[in-house]
């Protein structure tokens, strides 16, 4: 059975993603603690002898470490998980999904243009993603084996697609043509109803790279609106209202650039927002400040991870994925929110667009 099969096969019984440890129902030590929070030590027993995990999950032995606990601690995770990401093709990107080690990937476009920056819907049935022909680029969305596939914009230039979590809405950084400033704008899952999020009609202003928060109630997202540097900013996701930058860019007399942070992502329980920040790519010196980072989503503690770019989250929140270039092979790399535990999570060598990736468990009923 290849992977995607299996993954569709358990997805009618998904239980949803691992409790947080503090909303556990049942103290550690209860006989139902494994079976429905996750995160079980040996000393309350082993998730795969006598507590089995629910069906749709399997039991990862001592990896407690990747989720703040011992780490001779078994967890009952969702039994199968999936990467989106881009790679070329023919001389065009596609967007594939894979499971977490690279295995079992599978190519769901084969269009003349570039396919990339996919994104999970909140279920993870659906991938919005961005397309790019002729100087152009739409939103265009399809299901999670790459069927039923629509454009959802049309005019303007539109990319950076993310979903709202109840999945009716989608925000997408647009402008009115190729080449000018781009607005975050939102629409109804199937392309209607557009409207700008903040109003923000300065031609020079520019937004990119929206990220829906977990409970649907703000927006994150880069712009350059303080004296033309980038940082996060976020804005309530019904009006645009209470804007305010979580970083602050500046310029760095020693390396005479400007250090910046663009492409956030929430964590999947809203507390925490990833980030990247550095000195742009348009900068080909060597060495420069490239790197992945994390803060509080109200941002503080603001803390430096790896080396990286482009940074999203597990479906459980344990890590944090990346692009990497380790000897000049792109890659996708983890990390955990800690900084500990970087490692590669697989190769993507015929990357030709920015390596945006999206991970998700299997679908979801």
């Amino acid at each position: 059975m290849s992977p995607w099969r299996l993954a569709a096969a358990v997805a009618l019984f998904l239980p949803p993603t691992l409790t947080a440890k503090d909303e556990c129902p049942w103290p550690r030590g209860h006989r139902h603690f494994c079976r429905d929070c996750g995160p079980c030590g040996t000393a309350e027993g082993d998730c795969d002898r006598d507590l089995q995990c629910r069906v749709g999950r399997t039991c990862s032995r001592n990896v407690g470490d990747d989720f703040g606990f011992p780490p001779k601690t078994d967890v009952c995770v969702p039994a199968a998980s999936l990467i989106a990401f881009s790679e070329c093709v023919d001389g065009f990107s596609q967007i594939f999904v894979a499971q977490g080690n690279g295995s079992g990937r599978m190519q769901l476009t084969d269009q003349a243009g570039h396919s990339w920056f996919p994104a999970w819907s909140s279920r993870g049935d659906r991938l919005a993603y961005s397309f790019e022909s002729g100087g152009n680029m739409q939103v265009r969305v399809m299901g999670a084996d790459g069927s039923d596939r629509r454009q959802l914009t049309h005019d303007g230039f539109n990319m950076a697609a993310s979903w709202s979590p109840n999945g009716r809405q989608i925000a997408v950084a647009r402008s009115p043509a190729p080449g000018q400033r781009l607005k975050i704008w939102i629409m109804n899952a199937d392309g209607s109803s557009p409207y700008p999020l903040t109003g923000e009609t300065d031609p020079r202003i520019d937004e990119n790279v929206p990220r829906w928060s977990p409970d649907g109630q703000r927006i994150v997202f880069t712009s350059n609106r303080t004296e033309g540097r980038y940082e996060i900013w976020v804005a309530d996701a019904a009006d645009g209202g209470n804007l305010r930058a979580l970083t602050t860019a500046y310029f760095d007399p020693d390396l005479g650039a400007n250090i910046e942070q663009k492409v956030p992502a929430w964590s999947p329980d809203g507390r925490r927002i990833a980030y990247w920040s550095g000195v742009e790519a348009t900068d080909p010196r060597p060495d420069l400040p490239r790197h992945v980072w994390v803060m509080d989503a109200d941002g503080s503690n603001q803390r430096l991870l790896l080396r990286g770019d482009d940074p999203n989250w597990s479906p459980w929140g344990h890590r944090i994925i990346h692009s990497m270039h380790p000897d000049g092979v792109p890659a996708l790399g983890s990390v955990r929110p800690n900084g500990t535990g970087a490692r590669t999570q697989f190769q993507v060598p015929k990357a030709c667009r920015p390596l945006q990736s999206s991970w998700t468990a299997v679908p979801k009923p």
